[in-house]
């Protein structure tokens, strides 16, 4: 039987800018609603910029999606890493894991 346990830190990349308008608007509405689930949950949360999380995996804030996961297979020994999404979050993972 599985266990749960209630979240103390809620972290994800925050993307503000560079989408179209409807795109920023489903982003805010994620966020609110996420926001309001962690308050519910009385877990913190945090965000990362995505330039942030590149420049914590590549060293530069202007890497490219692919050089984030070559770097996370090869440096960080994640090896099975596939799609681009995948190793965004695992970084938010990582980054997370050291702010908490």
């Amino acid at each position: 039987m599985k266990q749960w346990h209630e979240p103390q830190l809620v972290a994800y990349e925050f993307t503000p800018r560079g989408a179209s308008t409807n795109a920023m608007l489903i982003h805010f509405g994620l966020v609110t609603r996420l926001e309001e689930w962690a308050y519910r949950m009385e877990a913190r949360t945090a965000f990362i910029y995505p330039s942030q999380l590149k420049k914590l995996v590549t060293g530069r804030g202007d890497a490219e999606k692919e050089e984030v996961r070559d770097v996370m297979r090869k440096r960080w020994k994640i090896p099975k890493l596939t799609s681009l999404d995948e190793s965004d979050a695992v970084a938010v993972l990582t980054w997370a894991l050291r702010k908490a």
